[in-house]
């Protein structure tokens, strides 16, 4: 009698998640005929197995034909196999990876900063990742086994002028079985000016009248209250001078005021304030005495 005996091997299909997958067995082993029992006449050689393994994205036969089975001997019968392969396939992991990168402002010091902290999540997961201090790059381990790896691109900020720069990152998934959207979002970091106040004093002499011409000239103090603000950056108008001068009692001032001064603020790390004392010439008036002495006579009296 002519037996077809039809063997179909299981299929399966999975998602990368960094763990073994397999399938196993036959979706349809039978014969044609009631007469004819294959799974007892039927049987798979040495070396021959109905199952795959697989942990990556990809395909994984289980290498089933024909070939593969042993038919028992029985003249009652001309057996022919129909053999179809089983597998297992694994598709690549679609879970979306969103990094995120730390945003932060500083008050101007002379100093160049930047934020490396990184919140990664994974679907709904939070991933950790910590400094690689060989590579400089931030890693840490997805919940399929991938290794994820985040390269600071940014420089840094040092002046106002860099506050709104993005902190840019770029991002790798070490994996030939991720396929999934990588979303970044990074953050800004800042430097807000730092609040400079430049006092200026002006000289100040007093003298007593004279008749002569007195004056007075430059300033007592010129001060800073931040070192990274030379005073160099204070300059006086042309129009400025810090210059009194009298010859009559009275005080005469030098007349200096916030106006009386230009200051550079380079990048506009600076809110300048300027404190501004003016200097005076006081000449005092010249304390006088007068003596008024009358004139005496004496005389005999003649009449």
């Amino acid at each position: 009698l002519d037996v077809e005996v039809t063997i179909i091997g299981k299929k399966a299909t999975y998602t990368y998640d960094g763990n073994e997958k397999s399938v196993e067995g036959y979706e349809k082993f039978e014969s044609d005929s009631e007469l004819y029992n294959a799974e007892e006449n039927v049987t798979l050689v040495s070396g021959a197995e109905a199952k795959a393994t697989g942990i990556y994205a990809g395909e994984y036969p289980m290498g089933l034909t024909d070939e593969s089975y042993e038919v028992k001997e029985n003249n009652n019968f001309n057996v022919t196999l129909k053999v179809t392969d089983g597998s297992l396939k694994i598709n690549q992991d679609e879970t979306g990876i969103t990094v995120t990168s730390g945003s932060e402002t500083w008050t101007y010091d002379g100093e160049k900063h930047t934020n490396h902290t990184y919140t990664v999540t994974y679907g709904n997961e939070n991933v950790e990742v910590t400094l690689n201090e060989a590579s400089q790059t931030y890693e840490g381990t997805l919940p399929n086994g991938d290794k994820i790896v985040i390269t600071p691109t940014n420089d840094g900020v040092q002046n106002v002028k860099d506050t709104d720069t993005e902190n840019s990152f770029d991002v790798t998934v070490i994996s030939d079985s991720y396929d999934g959207t990588i979303t970044t979002v990074p953050g800004t970091l800042g430097i807000e000016p730092l609040d400079v106040t430049v006092t200026i004093v002006g000289k100040s002499e007093s003298t007593t009248y004279d008749g002569q011409k007195h004056s007075v000239e430059g300033l007592e103090t010129k001060t800073s209250s931040s070192e990274l603000y030379p005073v160099t950056n204070v300059t006086p108008k042309t129009s400025t001078t810090e210059y009194a001068e009298g010859t009559d009692a009275g005080t005469y001032k030098m007349g200096l005021t916030d106006k009386s001064y230009n200051y550079t603020n380079d990048n506009g790390n600076f809110n300048v304030t300027l404190k501004v004392t003016d200097g005076e010439l006081a000449i005092d008036p010249l304390d006088v005495e007068v003596t008024i002495i009358g004139k005496k006579a004496t005389y005999t009296y003649d009449g």
